[in-house]
Order: C-alpha cells, then structure tokens, then sequence
C-alpha cells in the first residue's frame, strides 16, 4: 500500500532527489548558523521553512542507496543473458 515509501521506483532519478534535499539543507544550516552564530537578526527563523528536508535528505540517500543497488543488480542479470 505505501511501498512507494521504501521502494524506489524505476523512473524517478533518486540522484537528483538527493541532490535537491541536500541543497535545502545545506540552506537550512547556512540560515540556522547565520542566525545563531553570526547574529544576522535578517534571517531569524528562515531556517524553519527548510528544516524538513533534513529528514528528507536521509530518506532520499537510503532510497538512492536501494535504488542504485537494484540498477546494478539489473544490469548484472543482463549482462549475464
């Protein structure tokens, strides 16, 4: 029922996926140190709109992880006919 969860599927590029989470986040924790360590009052609490994709990010490199080891698999069983 909510396999779409832990299973990857084959036509979304879990690459790029990643890659978005991982820029949201690296700007989560630029606006959270801008804010608390360098005392920009601009950005107090923006970091807030991209928290989540921390989360996300560790989702989307598991599903990236599965998703490549299925690719090889693959291509491992086509190689072998």
């Amino acid at each position: 029922m909510l396999s779409f969860l832990y299973k990857p599927q084959e036509d979304i590029n879990y690459d790029f996926v990643a890659g978005a989470y991982l820029f949201a986040s690296l700007v989560a924790v630029a606006l959270y140190s801008m804010e608390n360590f360098f005392d920009v009052k601009q950005v107090e609490g923006f970091y807030l709109i991209f928290a989540p994709f921390l989360p996300c990010l560790v989702w989307g490199l598991v599903m990236r992880s599965v998703w490549h080891a299925e690719r090889r698999q693959k291509a491992k069983a086509d190689k072998a006919d």
